[in-house]
């Protein structure tokens, strides 16, 4: 045989297979195995604690709002981490952006420590009748709105103690810190009312008003020397759904999307492993 009927690699090197031994393959099925079971085990979990919440549930609508409003609330820690980190916003905040007084801590540390206004109790009260009406949404404005309505007081009270026009002197930071901030409690206060049917309600409201905004942007004033970003309302629109996971998302579509004529049984069932599904 010629040297010229065998084959040489071009660089002069055979190439180096990484060949498993059996036991590598071994350990390798076994660990799918091993995971395939944990899958398992946690749909049939899941399943069995979807089930508990629709018990006695028999009405097809009830269901679907139950078991949404859970994929929401299951969701919840996940998306405060991603819109934390698209917002920029410090982790320290991850507490009291849960608590129940995070809007009245927050203007008051803005008015006192921020723009260094004179304690006021008529001012603390004025906070605590802004919050208690957003957060009874009575005119079901959307988070956006409602944080529009706390930027404008914040704004009016700095020129009313320091006099007209001082608002443009506002440090722009540390209001873009608390317009941010107070959507995602608010986000949290909408998931968290007793009213399943409320929480999703505000969802799909803000999600419907983010793609009308995107399609049909609304003029901006833009101040001096800022610059003009085309749909920025949209990002700060979109609720905090926005942030779920893409699966998490998808269950939720195909939750809405059961037929409605199907038989109640088979409807609940329908919903129940689309949920449990890992």
């Amino acid at each position: 045989m010629s040297d010229s009927s065998i084959y040489w690699p071009e660089n002069g090197h055979w190439p180096i297979f990484n060949l498993k031994s059996d036991e590598d393959e071994k350990a390798d099925e076994d660990k799918k195995l091993e995971q395939a079971k944990a899958d398992k085990a946690a749909e049939s979990m899941r399943f069995k604690k979807a089930a508990k919440i629709i018990a006695g549930l028999e009405s097809k609508k009830h269901i679907k709002i139950k078991l949404i409003h859970q994929l929401m609330l299951d969701e919840t820690d996940y998306a405060i981490s991603r819109y934390m980190q698209k917002e920029s916003i410090p982790s320290h905040y991850s507490k009291i952006v849960k608590s129940h007084n995070c809007i009245d801590v927050l203007i008051k540390g803005f008015f006192y420590m921020v723009c260094k206004m004179k304690y006021s109790s008529s001012l603390d009260l004025e906070v605590a009748q802004l919050y208690e009406t957003i957060k009874k949404n009575d005119a079901r404005l959307i988070v956006y709105d409602r944080v529009g309505l706390i930027q404008k007081f914040i704004h009016s009270e700095v020129d009313k103690f320091y006099g007209e026009g001082s608002s443009d002197k506002i440090p722009a930071n540390h209001m873009r810190l608390l317009l941010s901030v107070s959507r995602l409690h608010l986000n949290l206060s909408d998931l968290s009312s007793k009213d399943n049917s409320y929480s999703i309600y505000m969802n799909e409201l803000s999600t419907s008003t983010a793609n009308y905004e995107y399609f049909n942007p609304r003029a901006t004033e833009v101040q001096l020397g800022k610059q003009f970003i085309p749909r920025w309302r949209v990002r700060h629109i979109k609720p905090l759904s926005y942030f779920y996971s893409r699966r998490n998302r998808q269950k939720i579509s195909d939750i809405y999307n059961i037929d409605e004529a199907l038989p109640l049984d088979t409807y609940s069932q329908a919903a129940l492993e689309i949920y449990a599904t890992p």
